[in-house]
């Protein structure tokens, strides 16, 4: 897989026709280009609620990681203690 661009379009095309391309006028260019450009846009930005049944699981998931580390971001800049896990210690 090559990519190519034509003044504003960047496409990522098969190497025989990247060839032909490029024959025609098209440029190679990289393909951190075209991550930035046309694959991070034409992604859908899902957000889900972990409540929901009928959310795909890989989403949920990807919802609550992203709020726990939100939250021990924020822990972080407020400067209080973050949540302990695990066992609860006995107060006598």
């Amino acid at each position: 897989m090559k990519t190519v661009k034509s003044g504003g379009e960047i496409k990522r095309v098969e190497d025989a026709e990247a060839i032909d391309m490029v024959k025609r006028g098209w440029a190679y260019c990289p393909k951190s280009e075209w991550k930035t450009k046309v694959r991070a846009t034409a992604k859908p930005t899902a957000v889900a609620n972990p409540d929901d049944e009928s959310a795909p699981v890989a989403v949920v998931k990807a919802n609550k990681k992203q709020k726990r580390k939100n939250e021990k971001l924020i822990e972080k800049l407020v400067g209080s203690e973050p949540k302990k896990k695990g066992k609860k210690e006995k107060t006598a």
